[in-house]
């Protein structure tokens, strides 16, 4: 099971072949600084569009990704 924890359209992109690619360019760079909140322990999180468990609970899942 893969999970992204932050699977969103700004880390999507589409290739030459029409076929959409998962990044992770939003953390790699500092391209949506409003987006992101760090909750204390140093990690950039995605807090407007986080599922209820992974904000509350730290829990990550398949689930919470397309949440």
């Amino acid at each position: 099971e893969l999970v992204h924890r932050d699977l969103a359209a700004r880390n999507c992109v589409i290739d030459d072949t029409l076929q959409v690619k998962i990044t992770d360019n939003a953390l790699s760079r500092d391209l949506f600084p409003m987006d992101y909140h760090c909750l204390g322990d140093n990690e950039n999180r995605p807090v407007r569009w986080m599922a209820l468990e992974s904000l509350v609970n730290n829990e990550f899942s398949s689930a919470s990704d397309v949440w």
